[in-house]
């Protein structure tokens, strides 16, 4: 807005009331002194070329984010619980957890996926209700009670991320009526919506340039802007659709790593009558009935993990996480099922039980 604005930058930082970075406020000094927009100019342009570079990168960052945790989140997992659950399904259980809050805490990876300047804003407290799922789990499965606890938050979410491209297609629209009006732009737009504010910079910033422009007269600056803003437009749904491409490899590999657990913990308690005394090298021990439970709850975890991944890549910020939820965990159940039940038919059609 700064460099399009037809006031200097300082004035329309006081005008538009907005809070600026250090960088920016030198900037913007300098070229209120001279008269020009030179600086402002080239810190716009380093923007736009970190914001191309970023989507040209993409695909190989949001690869390597989720490679990284999906490997460990999924294949290592399913790998290690299906060799120790043999051993010792106490240490099976800790290395659930284990991976759970590995999985966690690497989702911070998808910081380094999408452009901070573009995030989507939250203003809603929909991403707590989840939380409901922890005294849920006392009275059923975590898999199950979060499911149920995420689905309401997954609305909540979905709707508000709605509002936002909303609101930012209106703004680019309105921005669009009011450059082809270069006589007077402010017959394109209401007075309501341009003392509306939706708490996200890049929508106020274009509603605050279109008033400047029609009070102090510089269509031109409108113009100018369109390219400008239509990129940061095309550079949101870009990461939007490249997010959801992985999104889809995470529901699959949602699926493979609980039929693996739950293929690994049918196998040994059908195998443990026949195993008990024998002497193969290691001490067998039969797993109790609430490492079901353990696991299940590493799986929720893990869910909870990938969501947020999900979110950090697709949105730039954590608080979306909510809106994945649902569909990895029920990919986790439905994984489960086909893992437990698969076991009985397998060993019957064996000839085993």
């Amino acid at each position: 807005m700064l460099v399009y604005s037809p006031l200097p930058p300082i004035a329309t930082i006081e005008a538009a009331r907005f809070e600026a970075d250090e960088e920016t406020l030198k900037a913007a000094r300098k070229d209120t002194v001279i008269g020009g927009r030179e600086n402002l100019s080239a810190l716009l342009d380093n923007e736009i070329s970190a914001l191309r570079r970023s989507l040209e990168l993409a695909d190989y960052n949001i690869s390597q984010a989720y490679s990284a945790v999906s490997s460990i989140a999924t294949t290592v997992y399913a790998m290690i619980a299906a060799v120790i659950l043999f051993v010792s399904p106490e240490i099976a259980k800790v290395v659930g957890y284990s991976i759970a809050a590995a999985t966690i805490a690497l989702s911070a990876l998808g910081l380094s996926v999408y452009p901070r300047a573009i995030a989507l804003p939250s203003r809603k407290k929909h991403f707590l209700i989840p939380a409901v799922s922890i005294p849920l789990a006392a009275l059923t499965d975590p898999l199950f009670a979060l499911l149920v606890a995420a689905i309401p938050s997954a609305l909540l979410a979905f709707l508000e991320r709605k509002e936002y491209i909303i609101t930012f297609e209106e703004a680019l629209e309105h921005l669009r009526d009011a450059a082809s009006r270069p006589w007077a732009p402010l017959s394109a737009v209401s007075v309501e919506w341009l003392k509306r504010r939706e708490g996200w910079m890049l929508v106020d910033a274009l509603r605050k340039l279109i008033e400047l422009a029609g009070l102090h007269g510089a269509p031109e600056a409108l113009s100018k802007a369109m390219e400008t803003y239509g990129k940061m437009y095309n550079y949101i749904e870009s990461f939007s659709r490249k997010g959801l491409m992985m999104f889809a490899y995470t529901l699959i590999g949602a699926v493979v790593t609980a039929t693996a657990l739950a293929l690994s913990l049918a196998t040994v308690r059908l195998l443990s009558p026949h195993l008990q005394g024998l002497s193969i090298g290691f001490s067998f021990q039969t797993p109790s009935p609430e490492i079901r439970f353990h696991f299940m709850a590493s799986l929720a975890l893990i869910s909870l993990g990938l969501a947020l991944l999900t979110s950090w890549c697709r949105e730039g910020t954590w608080r979306y996480y909510s809106m994945y939820l649902p569909f990895i965990v029920a990919s986790c159940i439905v994984g489960w099922f086909v893992g437990d039940k698969a076991v009985v038919y397998l060993f019957r059609w064996g000839g085993r039980i």
